[in-house]
């Protein structure tokens, strides 16, 4: 098989223009030479596709994500099953996935006061009212810590969401893909916030507040008794 040599500066950067972040993944070999390919950054369209048709099996979710994304590389990766096992592992691994959090807020006086004084219109502070409990979503901006003298320094986005209703859920449950359930909750739940939460433009928000999407209905307890 012809040996692989890696692509010229000119050619990886054009290659970036064209497709965005990329990733050199080595498969250590011992006793022969690495096998090297280039692959871009999985979208969420990517990692979607990957979770539903690789059925929880951490190598089908990798080697789908891998086949997706592979732009250049070494064939033997592809054509040697262990070789395409160690690749789809860190494939698997590849995409920076960043924390979220989701609290339930009361929409208390103080809290209407202050949409007032931000300046929100009419309609979403009745919207607001009405809701009675909000739900607050928060996506910290990166996938590992920046610590400046021991604090955390990356950003984090906000937007307050209401809690899904049957209608909502029904309308989630007529797509099959996951994310893109957590796609109609984050749509049709978001009151205001931070526009990155759908405009979908970021794949690691968006991804990040697809997750969340799930969370939006308030979790309660019940419990039955005897009369």
């Amino acid at each position: 098989m012809k040996k692989y040599v890696m692509p010229s500066e000119a050619q990886i950067a054009k290659w970036k223009k064209e497709h965005g972040v990329l990733h050199k993944l080595t498969v250590k070999v011992p006793g022969k030479e690495d096998a090297i390919c280039i692959v871009r950054s999985p979208k969420v369209s990517d990692i979607s596709q990957s979770a539903t048709l690789g059925e929880g099996d951490e190598f089908k979710i990798g080697a789908i994500q891998l086949n997706n994304c592979w732009i250049d590389g070494d064939e033997r990766i592809k054509s040697n099953l262990a070789f395409l096992q160690a690749a789809a592992v860190q494939m698997g691994r590849v995409f920076e996935v960043y924390p979220w959090n989701v609290q339930s807020e009361e929409v208390t006086n103080a809290f209407i006061e202050k949409l007032k004084t931000q300046g929100s219109d009419a309609e979403l502070i009745s919207k607001v009212q009405l809701e009675g409990v909000v739900r607050c979503v928060t996506i910290t901006l990166g996938s590992k810590a920046i610590l400046k003298d021991g604090i955390d320094t990356r950003e984090t986005i906000k937007a307050y969401f209401k809690q899904p209703d049957l209608a909502i859920k029904e309308k989630a449950d007529l797509v099959s893909d996951f994310l893109d359930q957590g796609s109609v909750y984050i749509n049709e739940c978001f009151l205001f916030g931070d526009a990155r939460f759908t405009d979908h433009s970021d794949e690691h928000i968006a991804f990040a507040a697809y997750m969340a999407g799930h969370s939006l209905l308030e979790k309660l307890t019940a419990e039955v008794t005897k009369l």
